[in-house]
Formats: C-alpha cells, structure tokens, sequence
C-alpha cells in the first residue's frame, strides 16, 4: 500500500475564517428547519458549530442563516458571527450538512494553497469551498440564497481548483442522523480528552461492563444496581447527570448535562441532550436538549427536537409487519419515500407535545409545534402546529 504524501497544512498556520451555510438539500432536511439550520443538530457529540469550535477554537466563525433563523442563532450563539463577512480574510465555506473527524478536517485544510480558490465536492454536492479575494464576498451573497449544486458549480467552477471528498459525510435525508449516530459517537470518543475517567459517585453495586470505554463526570450520580455496558460502544455521561437505581445502559450512548434517567430505564446506542428526563425502553435515538420522555413507552429508531415531552406510554413503531423497507415524508417532494430502511421511527420536530398512550407508525413525521393526543395511531406526517 502506498502512504499518501504528507502536505503541509498552509491555511492552518495563516489567517482565514469559516462560514457555515445551508444549502438547497438542507433547507427541507427536517422539521427543525421550519425554526433553525441544519447545523444546529447533534451528529455525534456535538452539532457542527460546536465540532468546529472543538477542532479549530482560534478560527473565527461566521453563520449564515435564514432572517427567521436569525434571532435564535443570535441567542443560542451570541459570540459568533450571523450573516456579515469579514471581507479581509480568507473563507473556508462549509456546508452545514458535513460531519467529519479532526483529521478529516485537518486533511481537507491541507490540500489547500492559500493562494488559490478551490470547490470540494462529493457525488452532487458541494461540501466546502476556499475563497478569497473577489470571490469571497460573491460567494456569501450566493450562498444566502441556499443555491442548489448546479448553480454553486456553475458559478465557482471556472475559478476554483475542484476536488472530490468522498470522506467527509454530508446528511440528506433526517434518518442519515441516525445511521451515522453509533459511529460519530464512537469517532468523537476517539477524540475525547477524558475518556476513560470514571469520577462520579458511582455506587459500589453498580455493575461496569468495559469501563475503560467510559467517561463519568465527578459531579454526576450512578445510583444502586445500575448497569453500564460499553462492551458494543463507549458511554460518556457527562456533568451533574443522575442516573436512579434498576437502569440499565448500553454503549455507544452519551448523556449531556442536567439529565435525570429515571428508574428501570433500558438505554442503548442514543444520544441524550442536556436537561431532559429520560425513562422507558430507549433504542438508537437522538434526544435533543430540554426534552423529556420520562415514562415508560418504547422509543426506537426515533430522532426528538428540544422542548419536547411525550406523555406516558407514548410508542414508536420502529418495524414493519413484512421486515420490508420503511417510507417516510419527503420534505422536498412532500410525498412519501421509501428510506431504504428497515429500522426507523419517528421524527418529533421541536417543541411538540404527546398525550398518554400515543402511537406513531414506522417512518412518522410529526412537525414543530404540535400537540397530539389519542390513542390510536397517528398520520404519517403532521403539519406545524397540528
């Protein structure tokens, strides 16, 4: 096998900024799109921004956003940029669909000649562009306008070096969250400064399965007979997280701050955000902050918004009865797609509200701000504010 040549990574030694865009595919990704970009949701650790301040934390950041975006940016991100340029400096363009690893990032930075413009394309999509001069300023104008492939290719191509990136993995589709979410998980571990820490008052019945693949901030709680298995992937709780007795955890899992997992829950491959309440029989699930499913009731497959609460017994079907490939609602094409998956859920947008004994079907699509109660299944797809 040939190494590849080792390239000097120019642009991290000079001056130059980033700005994160949305493009055509992302502006109908999710439901969160109705209330913010795509690159405010957590695919892995972190959401994009917080990735870039991880691996880059002296590069300025600006964000590009849609006007009804803007003053939850300006207050989720009150130290960044929103919708100005320094014209002055270099631009690293990146999409806000993009997941990478640090030296993913640092590989893509070091292909680059400061003293030239390049476009990093995958398949049909434009994963960065590096600007300067001219076309910098003319590249954020287009880019607020959330341009589809061919118009970014047909407006950059001619004075830029392009490039493939087959190793930068770009969302498309709100289940690509959750395909990607056992293996960010296991890559931002790989990264993490503290893995392998266990400082939490950790009960002495507490059972830990491969706890070298653990990390348990000091300040959090694992009570009486609690199981933590990271045998399948790591499990990373985070600070001032309780966990009550009779819970049961598999890995790869990770459990922001301020949580609470609640008596005789069953958690595995999920993501948890900060202050949410977790309780029931969780399974391969992005849980945004603020939400709580603190009942019992399966969740499988499922991807929450924040400012979410499903009521008590609130279920998701994850399966079909023919073990076939599963449709969800397409926001593009606002019909119903198959998703070429077999396991999927439902997707909840922000702050929507279940009564008890809720049920949704496989691939269900519930948008922002709606209030659902019944206990017969739900449509497939419900409109905002339903």
């Amino acid at each position: 096998m040939t190494k590849r040549p080792h390239h000097h990574p120019r642009p991290v030694n000079k001056s130059f900024q980033i700005c994160i865009f949305e493009d055509y595919t992302a502006a109908n990704l999710s439901p969160y799109q109705l209330t913010r970009p795509c690159y405010t949701v957590p695919n892995g650790f972190y959401n994009l921004i917080e990735r870039l301040q991880q691996y880059l934390p002296n590069t300025p950041i600006t964000l590009q956003c849609q006007p009804s975006h803007e003053i939850f940016i300006r207050k989720r991100f009150p130290k960044l940029t929103v919708n100005q340029l320094n014209k002055s400096l270099p631009t690293l363009f990146l999409n806000g669909r993009s997941t990478f690893s640090h030296n993913h990032l640092l590989a893509m930075l070091s292909d680059i000649n400061s003293d030239k413009n390049y476009l990093f394309i995958k398949e049909q999509n434009i994963v960065s562009i590096f600007c300067r001069d001219e076309l910098n300023n003319t590249m954020f104008q287009l880019l607020l306008k959330r341009p589809r492939f061919e118009e970014l290719i047909k407006n950059a191509r001619q004075q830029c070096v392009v490039e493939e990136k087959k190793y930068i993995q770009l969302t498309s589709h709100w289940w690509d969250y959750l395909d990607h979410l056992s293996g960010n998980l296991a890559m931002d571990f790989d990264q993490f400064p503290n893995k392998s820490l266990l400082e939490g008052d950790i009960s002495s019945f507490t059972t830990l399965t491969n706890d070298h693949n653990m990390y348990i901030d000091h300040s959090s709680r694992v009570s009486e007979y609690v199981s933590l298995d990271a045998s399948q992937g790591p499990i990373i709780i985070m600070d001032h997280v309780s966990i009550k007795p009779f819970v049961r955890i598999e890995g790869p899992c990770y459990i922001g701050s301020n949580s609470t997992i609640h008596s005789h829950a069953d958690i595995s491959q999920t993501y948890i955000g900060k202050h949410c309440k977790i309780g029931g029989e969780v399974k391969h699930c992005i849980i945004q902050s603020y939400s709580n499913k603190g009942h019992a009731g399966f969740i499988g497959n499922s991807m929450l918004g924040e400012w979410v609460n499903l009521g008590a017994g609130t279920t998701t079907s994850n399966l079909k009865l023919s073990y076939g490939h599963i449709a969800s609602y397409d926001y593009h094409t606002e019909t119903s797609n198959s998703t070429g998956c077999q396991f999927l859920g439902t997707i909840f947008g922000d702050f929507v509200r279940t009564g008890i004994q809720s049920l949704f079907e496989c691939g269900t699509v519930v948008s922002s701000g709606c209030s659902l109660y019944g206990s017969n299944a739900h449509a497939t797809y419900i409109p905002p504010f339903t």
